[in-house]
């Protein structure tokens, strides 16, 4: 510590300075010991300072997950995580440190989500909010969100489009919208897999799909048999776009179709519009293609899940849940087992 002296007309005054980790603090002091008293607790108090560390604020928190989420995740899930984010930013109306934030906090939020948007919306915030603390969770190691109760959610039949409805779409559509239709439902594949497939990937007998699970994962890719009708598509499209990279081209631009394209991404709303039947999507052409091969009992679970692509078969049973299963059959087996226990019961009905 440095004491400079300095004359003024009442007597002398004294300036003391130092430096802390780069950082020079002074004070105008009366005497040399208030100098050296208040150099002592000045360094204890800054002391005191670095060996508590700032709050993990929730603004500040919510900044560095979605950095990482942006590299890691989907364009959809990442903006879908931002929206969450900013609707409980919103909910708290200011700043605080994420250890303030408490099960009762968290429970009121989620609360007034189901009652606006239903329990799936709900849960969702809950998986979003409950990442976003597991995260951080060497600066907060205790998670609310965790302890919240989960949301009552009806479970979700996707609708499937009928066969009529399939062909009527078919029957408006241009001819390549009609080969890229009929491709999907000869393939059950993504429409992005279909768009990116390219002459390399096609196969006499069979073909290459292409995709990846997450963002920034390795492209994995599953083989998928060709049938005579799909053959007749392919040799139709080879004549056109043999001499491309890719199955499907643009010819607006030469180039593949991509999905953000209004060509792409309008193109089901538009036909099913046209062809006046109930809108439905790409994806929806995919669950019609599942649900098709189970009811021809000809394909099992395991089967369609390798057509699909799916890890799990769990996917895969999610896309059949609008298949009601045949019971009929166990009429006579319900009857058969429980007969005895009837046919008791109406020889006591006989008794009384």
């Amino acid at each position: 510590m440095a004491i400079l002296e300095i004359p003024k007309k009442n007597g002398m005054v004294y300036r003391a300075y130092f430096k802390y980790q780069g950082r020079q603090y002074s004070k105008i002091c009366f005497s040399r010991r208030e100098a050296k008293d208040w150099e002592l607790d000045a360094k204890r108090a800054l002391s005191q300072q670095q060996d508590t560390p700032p709050s993990l604020m929730f603004s500040h928190a919510s900044r560095e997950y979605l950095q990482d989420c942006k590299v890691r995740l989907t364009t959809n899930t990442f903006l879908e995580q931002t929206r969450h984010l900013r609707e409980f930013a919103a909910f708290l109306s200011r700043d605080v440190p994420m250890t303030d934030i408490t099960k009762a906090t968290a429970t009121s939020f989620i609360r007034s989500i189901e009652t606006e948007r239903g329990g799936k919306a709900a849960d969702r915030r809950i998986r979003t909010l409950k990442a976003l603390w597991n995260w951080h969770k060497d600066a907060v190691p205790r998670n609310p969100w965790r302890f919240v109760a989960k949301p009552a959610v009806e479970q979700y039949v996707k609708y499937v489009p009928t066969p009529d409805d399939i062909n009527k779409v078919l029957a408006v559509a241009k001819p390549w919208q009609a080969d890229l239709l009929n491709t999907l439902l000869l393939t059950g594949a993504r429409v992005s897999e279909i768009l990116n497939l390219t002459w390399e990937d096609v196969a006499e007998h069979s073909l290459k799909l292409w995709t990846r699970k997450r963002k920034g994962g390795a492209r994995q890719y599953r083989t998928l048999p060709i049938g005579s009708s799909l053959h007749a598509i392919i040799a139709a499209q080879r004549a056109i776009t043999g001499n491309t990279t890719h199955v499907f081209i643009n010819p607006n631009t030469g180039g593949p179709y991509s999905t953000r394209q209004q060509t792409i991404r309008d193109m089901m709303k538009n036909l099913c519009k046209k062809a006046q039947v109930k809108s439905f999507g790409f994806h929806s052409i995919r669950h019609f293609f599942a649900v098709s091969l189970i009811q021809s009992q000809q394909a099992g679970l395991t089967d369609i899940q390798l057509l699909l692509g799916h890890q799990r078969a769990t996917t895969t049973d999610i896309y059949l849940k609008s298949v009601s299963p045949d019971i009929n059959h166990l009429a006579a087996i319900i009857e058969s087992a429980v007969q005895p226990a009837a046919s008791r019961m109406h020889e006591v009905e006989a008794d009384g």
